[in-house]
């Protein structure tokens, strides 16, 4: 956390996603602004509501994971918490997707009987797969100490 802000008795977590920290003019941005504000942790998540399908395949979440890994030395160096969230497991709500025709995942079906074509049934077999295999993705954790 900066230093001038130490004393404070308000932690600010900072919620950013995966939009900005890929672009590498606004991640420095980012970085410059996050020293020079009060910063306990950064949520850094891997995809966006906005930008990004409901649902992102195996090889994009490996993709994702391990560049937002490579930011953490430089977030923790400068004294504040960085955290990973996996934005996009069960989709967005009603954002439109091929989630039958891609993955092969049940919609979820809403009580008028029609499916959702952007949320996946938490029951499907194949989406449990997939949920396990991004929790287990190979990825070399950050060469990074952390403080409790």
């Amino acid at each position: 956390m900066n230093e001038k802000f130490k004393n404070s008795n308000v932690l600010y977590d900072h919620r950013i996603f995966y939009p900005t920290l890929v672009d590498k003019k606004k991640l420095e941005n980012l970085l410059k602004w996050l020293s020079a504000v009060p910063a306990y942790s950064l949520m850094m998540f891997n995809a966006s509501f906005d930008a990004d399908p409901a649902i992102l395949d195996l090889d994009e979440h490996k993709r994702r994971a391990e560049y937002l890994t490579e930011i953490v030395p430089r977030i923790s160096g400068m004294d504040i918490i960085p955290a990973i969230n996996v934005l996009t497991t069960m989709g967005h709500g009603n954002k439109k997707a091929p989630i039958k025709e891609k993955f092969g995942f049940q919609p979820i079906v809403g009580s008028d009987g029609v499916e959702v074509e952007g949320a996946v049934c938490a029951f499907d077999k194949k989406f449990l797969k997939y949920v396990y295999q991004i929790g287990v993705l190979d990825i070399e954790p950050p060469k990074a100490e952390f403080q409790s």
